[in-house]
């Protein structure tokens, strides 16, 4: 026999190995050396799975040939699979039943675990079913009858097999061939099994067994498992066996176990139209999804089997079975394909059950002779004519009176027979003619619920009338009934025929005047949940809300009735989700291109909260074009977008993180590399100061909100450029303030300086050297000064602070620090600052290069590295004013890529800069009026 790999319903190999069955596995391409066995002689490997190989070898001692399974030698170490290789065979050595493969003897050889088992020479019933097809009934009732029977040996051993399916039962062939006497099944690989009095090692929570043939209880929790489990899987394998696929199907295992929770049982009939009603019956027993109502132990399924095997009815009460799922021709009609099947099933057990009646020999009832009279016979056939529904009884007790009677009186025997036959005959007939009676008065009263009624009383009333079941009758007695009923029943649907049309025909009237024009206003009012919520459609409530009577159509036949709604609900219905999902698609696109707007305008100036609300209100917005609030969008729609939605939420967040810490930089960026600068290079000292001072305030507090929420790396460093700027910017402002006592200190004095005759004009500091008497006035820095002179006639100059020549300022300076004596400091680093800012950039180096020693700590030392690093490269303080103008104005921006909406406060200070300090340059002047509306705004 070829050896082939164990596979699951889907055809994938499972990598579990069966030692008793080697042909279920499969072979590796490399397979590890089999460790020496005390006492064994190991032949050949014959298959390998997931957890261990799988060797033939002969037991030495004895001289058998048994199966060794062997631990893989990187699983030997692992407790739990070890743990479970020893249950196993635990389990098995519990177990003594010819029908159950048993265990041998199990060890440890050097660092691996090793069981050994009895060898099983056939293949399995997976194998046989995929090869040769599914079963017929009797070789599946003498291969699984004795499996009941080891089924029930596991039960009173306290063990549950968990994993009952084809491919464990094993067809042991010995020397007959398949279908022989010789074959026996047996039930092996008790991988899943666990007893009573072991607690398991499988743990809680997963699914364990195979899809296919798993209970509902052990899909939902694999620990809620007994022998009512094994049962169900013992029904699903049968199921295969006789139908030729499993009960339950899917292309995925969520699909099988979903099935198996919630589908209705495949009618085993319509599968295969050879089973017997018996069988039928038995499977779906086994597969009954409440286990109370299930077989309740291996004994209950084993006592029907053998009934099946004597040809009886099994004691299994229609009532309790689950629904099957039909797609025969008693699809629309399912109480009248019960009474067909059961009219199939009472021919046939009655042919069993009368067969010994009905012998040729019997002589007609007019060569009976008058015969002494028999006491029990005579009052028997007495009470039997009085009473019909005896006749069961009467039939039964007089077979038993045939064995009792003398030879010579065998004549009475046969004509009571007869008698009672005719009674029965006569009986069935009867009871035929009063039901058509009965069903024809209920049609003439157009109550058709009763004439279904009188129709599936068909048991009932047999049984009332003579004694006798359904399954119990002759065949030509059952064919009678069965014609009749079928004639009836084609009697009764014609006559529902018009009112079904009727009411049909009223309910689409309603449907068309009331119920479309209605859903359709609501959903094109927005209230779209409302408006699908009206097609859920239920035919008697529709009735009911119509005001419609179905003219006592039976469920079934009001459901015939509202088919043609139905049609129409749903051609409705697929309309309007059509245009849901058509608007959604749209909702979905905007949505993204709303994400986008917002994401693109986090900056500096943004706020975390005002993105994500500015989102949600768009699609509230959005969606209130079309609906009336989020309530009334339907629910899977509702579902999708508001997890859009949310995802939008979440990447608008990561997104202002991000544009935060670009933000930062970029405001850093304008207010350290522009806007100071230019303030520096008009001498606007203070005005420098107070934006970035202002700035820094704002930087700090936006920082630590943003810490809050995400790390801003980089930020210290960031922050410490503010700082060293602003310290900068407050040594000139220092600069300036000494200047100013350097210039009160000169009040009176003749002095030579260079003046503006435009001093208005801060473009520019060239002008006329004047020597004069200098009034210092009240306040010089801010005022300025003036200059007495004469220059062929007395005049007198005003000179400002930003229009000082530097040689001039640098003059007062020293002259200011030199009255500042008692005031410690570093002039030389002030000097070169103000030559720098100046654009002296070689001035500014002498100043550095005449210092012997710098500071090296705190923010001194970083100023004057930061300054000797500035003044070896190009830096904007050498830019012209047009062009270092056009500068801002670009990056001011335009539309929605503006500065003020990712930087308010640093557009702001743009705009004040342009307007104040760069009105002057024509490409300013020309844009004035729109940069003054801005400035407006962004305050």
């Amino acid at each position: 026999m070829k050896p082939q790999p164990e596979s699951d319903e889907f055809g994938r190999p499972t990598g579990r190995e069966s030692a008793a069955h080697p042909e279920r596995t499969h072979q590796p391409s490399l397979t590890p050396e089999p460790p020496e066995i005390e006492g064994y002689e190991v032949l050949e490997t014959v298959g390998r799975g997931s957890t261990g190989t799988v060797y033939r070898a002969v037991q030495q001692a004895v001289t058998r040939e048994v199966a060794v399974k062997v631990l893989h030698p990187e699983l030997s170490a692992k407790p739990r699979v070890v743990g479970r290789l020893q249950r196993e065979a635990r389990t098995l050595a519990r177990l003594a039943h010819p029908n159950v493969v048993g265990a041998i003897d199990m060890g440890r050889a050097g660092d691996r675990w090793w069981f050994a088992m009895e060898f099983v020479a056939g293949e399995s019933l997976a194998d046989r079913l995929r090869s040769e097809g599914r079963l017929a009934e009797r070789e599946a009732l003498r291969l699984f009858t004795p499996l009941a029977d080891a089924l029930g040996h596991l039960w009173e051993q306290g063990v549950v097999h968990r994993d009952i399916k084809p491919a464990n039962i094993l067809l042991d062939t010995g020397h007959g061939a398949l279908g022989s006497r010789g074959v026996r099944a047996r039930l092996a690989d008790l991988g899943l099994a666990f007893a009573d009095d072991d607690p398991g090692l499988t743990g809680q929570g997963g699914v364990l067994g195979t899809p296919h043939y798993i209970s509902p209880e052990q899909a939902r929790d694999s620990g809620a498992v007994d022998v009512r489990t094994d049962l169900w899987a013992f029904g699903a394998t049968l199921f295969h066996a006789l139908c030729g696929r499993p009960p339950f199907r899917g292309d995925s295992l969520a699909e099988v176990l979903s099935s198996v929770l919630h589908a209705r049982v495949p009618d085993p009939q319509e599968l295969a139209p050879d089973l017997s009603n018996g069988i039928s019956l038995v499977l779906r027993k086994c597969l009954v999804r409440d286990p109370e109502h299930r077989y309740q132990t291996p004994l209950e399924l084993l006592e029907d089997l053998e009934l099946l095997r004597e040809r009886r009815a099994p004691r299994v009460r229609r009532g309790e079975l689950d629904p099957l799922e039909r797609h025969g021709a008693f699809q629309r009609r399912p109480w009248l394909a019960g009474l067909a099947t059961g009219t199939t099933l009472s021919a046939v057990l009655a042919a069993v059950l009368l067969q010994p009646w009905a012998g040729p020999s019997e002589p007609k009832i007019d060569d009976v002779q008058p015969l002494e009279r028999i006491e029990p016979l005579d009052d028997l056939m007495k009470s039997t004519r009085a009473d019909r529904s005896l006749l069961r009884r009467a039939l039964a007790d007089l077979e038993r009176m045939r064995l009792e009677l003398p030879e010579e009186l065998g004549l009475r025997y046969y004509g009571a027979r007869t008698e009672l036959d005719s009674l029965l005959r006569t009986g069935i007939d009867a009871l035929a003619r009063e039901r058509s009676r009965n069903v024809e008065q209920a049609l003439a009263a157009s109550d058709f619920l009763a004439a279904r009624s009188i129709l599936g009383s068909q048991e009932q009333d047999l049984q009332a009338a003579t004694g006798f079941t359904l399954d119990e009758l002759s065949e030509e007695s059952s064919a009678r009934l069965g014609r009749s009923l079928e004639e009836l029943t084609e009697r009764v649907e014609q006559a529902m025929e018009p009112s079904i049309q009727a009411a049909g025909e009223a309910l689409r009237a309603r449907f068309d005047a009331v119920t479309e024009p209605r859903v359709r206003s609501r959903f094109e009012d927005g209230q779209w949940r409302t408006a699908l919520g009206e097609l859920e459609f239920d035919p008697a409530s529709a009735f009911a809300e119509a005001g419609l009577d179905p003219l006592g159509l039976p469920p079934d036949a009001v459901e015939l009735a509202a088919e043609s709604v139905s049609t129409r609900i749903r051609r409705l219905e697929q309309s309007l989700r059509d245009a849901w999902h058509g608007e959604q698609r749209v909702w979905l696109g905007e949505l993204d291109d709303a994400q986008g707007r917002i994401a693109d305008q986090l900056g500096f100036g943004s706020d975390l909260s005002e993105a994500g609300a500015a989102l949600v209100v768009f699609f509230d917005e959005l969606i209130g074009e079309s609906v009336r609030g989020r309530d009334e969008l339907p629910i899977a729609g509702q579902e999708i977008l508001e997890a859009r939605l949310e995802r939008g939420v979440s990447e608008l967040n990561q997104a202002w993180a991000e544009g935060f810490s670009n933000g930062i930089r970029a405001a850093v960026d304008l207010r350290l590399e522009l806007l100071a600068p230019a303030w520096l290079r008009a001498r606007r000292y203070t005005r420098a100061g107070e934006l970035l001072r202002e700035f820094e305030r704002e930087l700090e507090a936006r920082i630590a909100s943003a810490r809050s929420v995400v790390e801003l790396p980089g930020s210290d460093e960031l922050l410490g450029r503010v700082r060293l700027t602003r310290f900068e910017v407050e040594r000139l402002e220092a600069l300036r303030q000494t200047a100013g006592i350097g210039i009160r200190e000169s009040d009176g004095q003749a002095l030579d300086l260079e003046v503006q005759f435009t001093p208005g004009d801060l473009s520019r500091r060239s002008g006329v050297r004047v020597t004069g008497e200098l009034a210092s006035g009240q306040n010089p820095l801010g005022d300025g000064f003036r200059l007495e002179a004469v220059v062929g006639e007395r005049d007198s100059f005003l000179i400002l602070f930003e229009s000082l020549d530097r040689r001039d300022l640098q003059r007062f300076f020293d002259w200011g620090h030199a009255a500042l004596a008692e005031t410690s400091g570093e002039p030389w680093l002030d000097r070169a600052l103000l030559c720098h800012w100046d654009g002296d950039v070689l001035a500014a180096r002498a100043e550095l290069i005449g210092v012997e020693t710098w500071p090296r700590e705190g923010l001194l030392g970083e100023l004057v590295r930061d300054l000797n690093a500035r003044l070896r490269r190009p830096t904007v303080e050498e830019l012209p004013d047009a062009e270092l103008a056009r500068l801002l104005l670009d990056r001011l921006g335009e539309g929605p890529q503006a500065m003020e909406v990712k930087d308010r406060s640093g557009a702001a200070a743009t705009l004040e800069l342009l307007l104040e300090r760069f009105a002057v340059v024509p490409a300013v002047g020309l844009a004035r009026p729109g940069l003054q509306a801005r400035l407006e705004a962004a305050r």
